[in-house]
């Protein structure tokens, strides 16, 4: 006679395992198969490993044990020498990266035998593989404009993931295409953060020849907490080389951050101070402009400060922090600490989970403590 036995351990409502055991019922005495539960969902592009567990029939040795693994169900081969980074017949399954399949459900078997008695056990493990975030859209404004001047606007509408490994964030990355046709590698613009919209410049791969073009590909990657991932790559962008030096592209920029907070919008004029800061080296600027630098540090506090506690504008805070901090270096003293402080005092204020700050608080946290070591944040 024979018997399954099944258990699902839960976490928070968010995540959960499920295991089985099949028990028959037989004359004497067999050993006896576990496998140590492993949380879903997996993400496909990690390693998965399953570890069992036998235990011998008393009076036997461990050494006695035949362990054979088997799928139950799903849509590998685990007989293929391909499939699996150990054999069927150890312990603990190994697969590697990328063999399982997103969005599927598999269940494995692992049967403990005895070489002495030829009585065994089994047991099942379902691993379920998370889908990647899907369902929306990635747009840009446009496909034309000036190193240095032309804000580009990209949003990412509509994507969705399963309810435990969300909230999803995004990161815009850009790299160049040579004369060649050959690509740069790619570069973080922005990192991780839970907008999914963007207003940025860009600059040109040849500052200083006016004459030539630079062609740039921007790519969006939408990630859930889980580490699945989709990559959108957006429509080839042609960038014309700035006439003016970089000290007067920034002051154009200042121009348009006052034009934002005027408007009320101080998440654009952050974005596009962030957004400066990464495509210029404000150290460089401030050593010869230092009233360029003085009106960019003004307006970088005018647009951190006001007493907004929602975690999109505190991420796009810390992110516009972060960069300007690296950007300047020491050439230039912000009130980083203050400023720092605030974003991390109100995220206790939040209502919702301040987890998506992680990311852009630690970059700004980073850049500040390289620069200033002995400072009393740090």
């Amino acid at each position: 006679q024979q018997y399954t036995f099944s258990a699902t351990v839960s976490f928070a409502g968010t995540s959960s395992s499920a295991t089985s055991a099949i028990i028959q019922i037989v004359a004497g005495n067999p050993p006896l198969a576990s496998i140590e539960t492993v949380p879903t969902p997996v993400v496909a592009s990690n390693k998965l490993g399953l570890q069992g567990i036998g235990l011998p029939a008393l009076g036997e040795s461990p050494s006695a044990l035949l362990y054979t693994w088997s799928l139950v169900q799903g849509d590998i081969n685990l007989a293929s020498p391909t499939t699996t980074s150990t054999s069927i017949h150890s312990p603990e399954l190994i697969l590697p990266p990328d063999t399982l399949r997103q969005c599927t459900s598999y269940t494995f078997r692992l049967t403990v035998s005895s070489t002495l008695s030829s009585l065994s056990s089994s047991a099942v493990a379902t691993v379920n593989v998370a889908c990647a975030p899907s369902g929306g859209a990635v747009v840009i404004d446009r496909v034309n404009g000036t190193a240095l001047s032309t804000i580009f606007t990209i949003v990412a509408s509509s994507w969705t993931s399963s309810p435990e490994t969300s909230p999803l964030s995004y990161t815009l990355m850009q790299y160049y295409i040579n004369p060649d046709g050959t690509k740069t590698a790619p570069t973080i613009f922005s990192p991780p953060s839970p907008l999914g919209s963007f207003n940025v410049i860009l600059s040109s791969q040849q500052q200083h020849s006016a004459s030539s073009d630079s062609i740039v590909q921007l790519t969006v990657k939408i990630s859930d907490t889980a580490g699945s991932t989709t990559t959108v790559n957006l429509p080839i962008v042609t960038l014309r080389s700035p006439s003016a030096p970089a000290g007067d592209s920034a002051a154009a920029v200042i121009t348009l951050v006052q034009d934002a907070l005027d408007q009320g919008n101080n998440n654009l004029a952050l974005q596009l101070i962030a957004s400066l800061a990464n495509t210029v080296q404000l150290a460089d600027v401030c050593s010869s402009a230092k009233n360029t630098c003085r009106t960019l540090d003004n307006l970088f506090r005018n647009a951190s400060f006001p007493l907004v506690a929602d975690s999109n504008s505190l991420a796009i805070r810390a992110q516009a922090l972060a960069a300007m901090t690296a950007s300047m270096g020491t050439s230039y003293q912000l009130d980083v600490n203050s400023i720092l402080n605030q974003i991390i005092g109100l995220s206790y204020n939040l209502t919702d989970t301040p987890a998506i700050l992680v990311n852009p608080l630690m970059d700004a946290l980073s850049s500040y403590i390289q620069l200033y070591p002995g400072s009393p944040l740090a």
